[in-house]
């Protein structure tokens, strides 16, 4: 009786697990994932985050947290060299806006809001929804704050706001939370910096040390710039022959993509943080102008481009937090918003414009080259507010570090030369000739004390301060008759160490200290109108 009684208990525990077995395996899998997404959701669901200028976004995530309020937490990498003070933190997540925000170098509410270049910094915003598990949620953020270039007493009181926006792409998740990315240095304060006694506090992931002063507030931590994958691209564009943008690795100096654009198309800007390509270009002379966009991670041309709504287009520059890009298209200006990617103020000059426009260093006054003249735009009144004449072919236009002087290349082919513009007067001060037939563009090494300046067949170096031109520098000229031999496309490595320069079918490398050519690359191209250098993390 006792043997029946065992077999039949086996013989139902048989049954129910052949029955229900597959089904208890399905439910431990759902637990295990959703333990998983609550404890870490962006290592688990992929997600991307930007900001633009010069803040790296080293994580995200979307989703309820420990006590039931849904947020919006950003870990962002400050990359500024000196310190940034954020004041203000608000974010918009699937058309929703944040009720309140903040950022601090702990992630809680009332700590320091001082991050240093290199530091991480924990930005949180709360929404009046309920996050849904596992849905995508795409958005925008904002954050802004005061800076200074040290960590001196009184500073950040003095100086003007800093503003970085961003976009978010994510999945909702439950018990969100953010972990440190290393252990980066970070500068923190218990009180203001203006303040002659204050607490710093040095801390990483690991560890924590707290110092106080009695003195002027001064830190005398340390810090790294956190740059977890690093790029580097040089861009040549070339128009009219074959439509192609040439990415080249500056590592091995060896061509690593091209990307076709359906358009004529001219100078290239790159956004502040390296991650967008933008190149304007139009269907044929007298048609529409239009703005294309390359994501620079994977070399992909987005697929709408921006009609710009004037005919023909020249050349664009991007704002310092990459909020904007400035296009010429025949007579007139627009400025694109990079988030929407749409037009939201266009800019009539009433002069044919073609070349390469400059920002002033702080983002107020847009230079423009036009027919016989430079244009100062106010990007706040987007009017124009000067004009400097006397200039026959006005095409690249840069501007000095501080913001005092401009550099316009004249490139008429009878006397070519480089003009230097007061910004405050918009005066001429100096005109510097040069000896090639034609010059176009020009970049300024990073200390502003150098210009250099693409011409036929050479290279000039000219010092700003001496208003001279120090260096010039041969470069073969690879073809002529029917192919359109233009030098007008020069860009410099970050460091200044390198400047690139299209020349027909090449580009050379041309090593700035030793001021010679140091490598030629066979780019195919006729026609190249601009060469832009991408760095970023």
């Amino acid at each position: 009786m006792r043997r029946g009684s065992m077999r039949s208990r086996l013989q139902a525990a048989n049954e129910f697990i052949s029955t229900y077995g597959f089904i208890i395996l399905l439910v431990v899998l759902a637990l295990a994932l959703l333990i998983t997404l609550g404890k870490a959701p962006s290592q688990v669901i992929p997600s991307e985050c930007s900001i633009y200028g010069t803040m790296k976004c080293a994580d995200i995530a979307y989703g309820t947290n420990a006590v039931g309020v849904t947020v919006l937490e950003i870990l962002a990498v400050s990359q500024v060299q000196g310190i940034v003070n954020i004041s203000s933190f608000n974010a918009v997540a699937g058309g929703i806006k944040s009720t309140s925000g903040y950022c601090t170098t702990t992630g809680v509410r009332g700590g320091s809001t001082a991050v240093q270049q290199g530091g991480e910094l924990y930005c949180i915003a709360a929404f009046p929804n309920n996050a849904v598990l596992s849905q995508t949620y795409i958005g925008t953020f904002n954050m802004s704050g005061s800076y200074c270039p040290t960590a001196q007493a009184g500073c950040l009181s003095n100086m003007p706001k800093y503003h970085f926006s961003g976009s978010f792409r994510t999945v909702g998740a439950h018990n969100v939370a953010l972990p440190s990315t290393s252990s980066t240095t970070i500068l923190t304060t218990t009180s203001s910096l203006t303040s002659s006694s204050s607490t710093i506090a040095t801390t990483s992931s690991s560890s924590s040390t707290t110092s106080t002063s009695t003195t002027s507030t001064t830190s005398t931590s340390t810090s790294t710039i956190l740059c977890q994958n690093p790029f580097n691209h040089v861009y040549v564009a070339d128009s009219q022959d074959t439509n192609k943008v040439i990415d080249i690795n500056p590592a091995t100096n060896a061509i690593a993509n091209t990307i076709t654009v359906p358009n004529a198309y001219f100078y290239p800007a790159i956004s502040p943080d390296g991650r967008y390509l933008y190149v304007s270009g139009f269907n044929g002379y007298g048609t529409p102008g239009y703005l294309n966009i390359i994501s620079t991670s994977n070399d992909v041309l987005l697929p709408n481009s921006i009609a710009l709504g004037g005919t023909g287009a020249s050349g664009a520059v991007v704002s310092q937090d990459g909020g904007l890009v400035y296009a010429l298209s025949g007579t007139m200006v627009s400025a694109v918003n990079t988030l929407s990617l749409n037009v939201v103020n266009t800019i009539q000059i009433g002069a044919s414009l073609g070349g390469f426009p400059a920002l002033s260093p702080n983002g107020k006054t847009l230079y423009v080259p036009g027919s016989g003249a430079v244009y100062f735009v106010s990007t706040t009144s987007n009017t124009v507010t000067h004009t400097t004449s006397g200039i026959s072919a006005p095409d690249g236009i840069a501007v000095s570090p501080d913001g005092n002087s401009i550099y316009v290349v004249n490139g008429q082919a009878s006397s070519p030369s480089v003009y230097v513009i007061s910004a405050s007067t918009g005066n001429i001060i100096k005109n510097i000739p040069l000896g090639t037939i034609l010059v176009t563009i020009d970049a300024l090494s990073p200390d502003g004390s150098r210009l250099y300046v693409s011409g036929y067949g050479e290279l000039y170096v000219i010092s700003t301060s001496s208003y001279q031109v120090i260096n010039s520098i041969a470069v073969s000229v690879p073809c002529s008759g029917s192919c359109h031999i233009v030098g007008n496309g020069v860009a410099l490595s970050p460091d200044g160490r390198y400047a690139y320069m299209s020349e027909g079918t090449q580009l050379n490398v041309i090593d700035t200290a030793a001021n010679s050519v140091v490598n030629t690359i066979n780019i195919g191209s006729y026609w190249a109108t601009g060469v832009a250098y991408a760095s970023g993390c």
